[in-house]
């Protein structure tokens, strides 16, 4: 669901009425419609509505990679250090998870070598490599 209550809104999205009626067992806080995200967007309305949910109701917010608009994106990515921050951030701020969105639009070659950077800069681990 969009973050920006008002882009919400106008899409028919009542997150907070959902919660409180107990529809949703996951709740997405996210950027709107492929908007550039800025990783300093809040998100307490969601675990604020999740607490009082009747319901157990974990709360991901999205980090898009990119900073940018979405036609002009390449080339345009958050660094490994930005997302790293942002997971720490959301995880300090009481969220049940991260979800982290169309980071495959960086194409395959580049998504391995910086999901394997965010890994070990997150966990403090080096990934395992994958077997058959």
């Amino acid at each position: 669901v969009a973050h920006d209550r008002a882009k919400g809104e106008a899409q028919g999205q009542q997150p907070e009425q959902w919660l409180a009626a107990g529809l949703v067992d996951v709740i997405v806080p996210a950027t709107h419609n492929h908007e550039p995200d800025t990783l300093d967007w809040g998100f307490d309305r969601f675990l604020d509505a999740a607490s009082r949910s009747p319901r157990r109701c974990e709360v991901w917010p999205q980090i898009w990679p990119t900073a940018a608009p979405w036609r002009q994106r390449w080339g345009q990515f958050h660094t490994v250090e930005q997302v790293a921050r942002r997971v720490e951030d959301i995880r300090r701020r009481g969220a049940d998870g991260v979800y982290l969105f169309n980071f495959h639009c960086m194409g395959s070659t580049v998504i391995r070598r910086y999901c394997d950077e965010l890994i070990e800069s997150v966990s403090g681990t080096q990934p395992q490599e994958a077997t058959a």
